[in-house]
């Protein structure tokens, strides 16, 4: 074998090796990529699936009208305030929603518990 022969077979060899490290840096990179992706859809699901359970947390207060959670959340603040002198509209107002089939407990989650701190039991003479 000459010298030239051995030379050749060295840049052979020297290519090859270049070729694999690109091979496996070019795999490296590869998975690293993938594993972002998995990290960003696993992400995404678990928020995802926080929203979904927000939303069905929200979903009474959603079948409300604007009237009626505008009224909530003016009773609310009104509450959390103590202001006294809103206690006879609430009280009309918890009263109605008892009466309500179709929403007896959306004015009991949002409302009702305050309203029993502050004021006591809801009697019909109060209104």
């Amino acid at each position: 074998m000459t010298e030239e022969d051995r030379q050749r077979e060295e840049r052979i060899k020297q290519a090859r090796r270049e070729a694999e490290e690109k091979e496996a840096e070019v795999r490296a990179q590869r998975l690293r990529e993938e594993r972002k992706e998995k990290k960003q859809q696993e992400k995404e699901a678990s928020r995802a699936a926080k929203k979904s359970e927000q939303d069905a947390k929200n979903a009474p207060w959603r079948t409300l009208s604007e009237h009626e959670r505008q009224a909530i959340l003016q009773a609310k603040a009104t509450i959390r305030n103590g202001q006294k002198k809103a206690c006879k509209r609430l009280t009309a107002l918890v009263v109605a929603a008892q009466g309500d089939i179709h929403r007896p407990t959306i004015l009991n989650n949002h409302i009702y518990a305050s309203y029993l701190r502050w004021f006591g039991p809801v009697s019909s003479d109060d209104h």
